[in-house]
């Protein structure tokens, strides 16, 4: 590779675009000292303030550590460093196939906690009310239904401005399945609601989202029906909480997960579903963009995404650029030492880079939240691993270095070309600053590193093979990513 340089230039690929906040790569540092935390195997785990001190405290339930150990419900205070301390006699049944969601559900300004579970012989539907320091107390204005796996959901499905309450499960020990929605009356008193048009095939995961454009919440569940066939639904909401099941024509995955969230930044929600169509053959993973109506077209995501079952999806900005970046857990084809924790960065226009690899995890949780007071989204993981211990709690810091972008780049400032290029680009910048230029592949492997200077032409003899590729150029004043297309 020869850099010549005479006047400085930046070209990449058709989309060119500055970043208006950061531009960085993600990293995250498991921390060290690392806390005591129980596993949490077949269990739930979420962040929130629940003392009001400002910072995230965590709860955790499940397994405590291996397939047939002590099962548990346990609540760790954060002491604002992410140092996290058990809280004893916290008044939780000890719980596993559990599920767990934290929600101002009695409108008093505190983080109450809504969970389900098995409590052996029978399931368990519970709500507890904080006193905001912390302490619970179980609610006994409402009866819910008594329900194991599943999931449960807090969100405001009626647009009365308080939290309602989604359940889907099955009953212990007859196995009824069962979706079931409560509407509150803002003071923490539900009612079901009898007629809502849902069936009751099971669903391993429900998330809420406008799908459709039409302003209401519509409900997406990954699951499978009376036969056990697995089923990707959606269900159509008509604005009062009456749903009717659509026709998806997605693939249908189980022992998978899947998450909501608008991906390409064109304001509606695209869909990313991981797993294996019939839990025993080789797991893939499917992207799929939405025209704003509902109608999904999946993209062919090659080799961008390590392909995972038994895992956890979740979409999140982990170097606050203002897009979602991408969270997977599970385990690849054949198990054993093949399992995964990947975290894949946007670099807009439907390209995702892995940029950080994390200790494999499969029958996983997680949860995220700025848990040391540095602005950045922290992670919390815990599953089944590989090696001593087998299962554990993981706590991850989030060290990415955010680059405050001093100056905009103005499209008369930026010239590209030639592109698509042959192994030969220029560069133009029209401001003075000293650039770092590198360019990754689409795993997230650095490549190619050189130094520009700007005030002068510069062009850069690339060999390498056809393809796609990252390019970031970072200055003291600038920061800019984009594609990279090689065609020879």
């Amino acid at each position: 590779m020869i850099l010549r340089t005479k006047h400085f230039t930046f070209i990449i690929f058709s989309l060119i675009f500055s970043l208006d906040m950061n531009a960085q790569r993600i990293n995250f540092n498991l921390m060290d000292p690392h806390p005591d935390i129980k596993g949490g195997l077949f269990g739930g785990m979420d962040l929130a303030d629940i003392d009001g001190d400002g910072d995230l405290d965590l709860y955790i339930s499940g397994r405590e550590d291996g397939w047939v150990s002590q099962d548990h419900s346990t609540f760790y205070l954060n002491d604002g460093s992410g140092n996290f301390t058990e809280m004893m006699d916290d008044g939780l049944p000890d719980l596993q196939s559990s599920n767990s969601v934290f929600g101002d559900i009695d409108g008093d300004g505190d983080e109450d906690l809504l969970v389900n579970g098995d409590i052996g012989p029978t399931g368990f539907t519970g709500l507890f009310l904080n006193d905001g320091n912390g302490n619970f107390t179980a609610s006994t204005t409402s009866t819910f239904a008594q329900i194991v796996d599943g999931d449960i959901e807090l969100i405001d499905l009626d647009a009365d401005d308080d939290l309602d309450i989604f359940l889907t499960g099955k009953t212990v020990p007859d196995e009824d399945l069962i979706r079931i929605i409560y509407v509150n009356d803002g003071q923490g008193f539900f009612t079901a609601l009898s007629e809502t048009g849902l069936d009751n095939s099971h669903i391993d995961q429900a998330e809420f989202g406008d799908v459709d454009g039409d302003g209401d919440l519509d409900l997406l569940g990954l699951g499978s029906d009376d036969n056990d066939n697995t089923v990707f639904s959606w269900y159509l909401n008509d604005g009062s909480n009456g749903y009717t099941q659509m026709d998806t024509g997605l693939d249908h995955v189980s022992g998978g997960d899947f998450a909501i969230g608008d991906l390409d930044e064109d304001e509606d929600l695209d869909l990313l579903i991981s797993g294996s169509e019939d839990g025993i053959s080789e797991p893939d993973v499917y992207l799929y963009l939405n025209d704003g109506n509902g109608n999904f077209s999946r993209m062919n995501t090659g080799n961008t995404f390590k392909k995972v079952d038994l895992g956890k999806n979740d979409f999140l900005d982990f170097d606050g650029d203002g897009d979602l970046d991408i969270c997977m857990t599970g385990s690849g084809a054949g198990g054993g030492t093949n399992i995964h924790t990947t975290i894949y960065e946007n670099f807009g226009n439907n390209t995702f880079v892995q940029a950080d690899s994390l200790i494999g995890s499969y029958v996983s949780r997680t949860t995220f939240g700025d848990i040391n007071g540095d602005n950045l989204m922290d992670f919390i993981l815990s599953g089944t691993t590989v090696g001593t211990p087998t299962f554990k709690t993981w706590v991850y810091l989030n060290n990415t270095s955010i680059i405050s972008h001093l100056s905009s780049i103005k499209g008369e400032d930026l010239k590209v070309f030639p592109n698509p290029s042959n192994g030969r680009i220029n560069f133009k910048v029209e401001q003075e600053d000293n650039f770092k230029v590198e360019i990754f592949n689409l795993l997230g492997k650095l490549i190619y590193s050189t130094q520009v200077r700007s005030g002068s032409d510069a062009t850069l003899h690339l060999d390498l093979p056809s393809g796609a590729y990252i390019l970031i150029a970072q200055g003291e004043k600038l920061a800019y990513q984009s594609k990279l297309s090689i065609i020879r």
